[in-house]
């Protein structure tokens, strides 16, 4: 809670304009993260074809975690369980390694479906910290396991920065915002 509120007050001072209604000031924030999330590649009926959105998305995220329970159980630790709080926790302390980038510009006032773009007058604007349309922005799977105390084997990651670089530079705003846990 002291999360929305900070972004609220840092919105209210930049005169953001922002939905009226449709969320609720004081309770739980989404989202924790981002992640990009289109064209995904998957098979369907043994054709190739791109999907997105959090559908897409949220399966990767569940794939960090799972690298990373994977590694903190062959060096003999307990899975991270709830990781929520160590998510806040990582995001607020200067001594611990830059898990998340932070994305500072864009906004939610219009989605797209691939080429149909549909637009509002109110959404949510991107800003520095935590903001509703990216959360604390997205991750960085080696800093991330390095906050619970493992390193993730190289061979277990995609290491081609040809494909990271051309994919970031063709879709670097579509971002789809990832809920981890459950709203209350």
């Amino acid at each position: 809670q002291p999360t929305v509120a900070a972004y609220l007050r840092a919105a209210n001072a930049s005169e953001l304009t922002m939905p009226a209604a449709g969320f609720n000031p004081r309770g739980r924030a989404y989202p924790d993260l981002a992640l990009i999330g289109v064209k995904y590649q998957v098979i369907l009926s043994g054709t190739p074809v791109n999907i997105g959105g959090t559908s897409a998305s949220a399966p990767v995220f569940a794939a960090m975690v799972t690298l990373i329970n994977s590694a903190r159980q062959a060096a003999g630790l307990p899975n991270v369980g709830f990781i929520n709080p160590t998510l806040y926790a990582a995001s607020t302390h200067s001594n611990r390694p830059q898990v998340f980038q932070d994305v500072t510009s864009g906004h939610n006032k219009c989605c797209s479906e691939y080429a149909k773009s549909t637009c509002c007058k109110s959404g949510f604007t991107s800003m520095s910290g935590w903001d509703p349309v990216t959360g604390w922005g997205s991750v960085n799977l080696n800093n991330l396991a390095q906050v619970f105390n493992v390193t993730i084997p190289q061979d277990q990651v995609t290491t081609n920065a040809a494909v990271r670089s051309s994919f970031s530079l063709m879709y670097p705003f579509l971002l789809v915002s990832l809920l981890v846990s459950t709203m209350t």
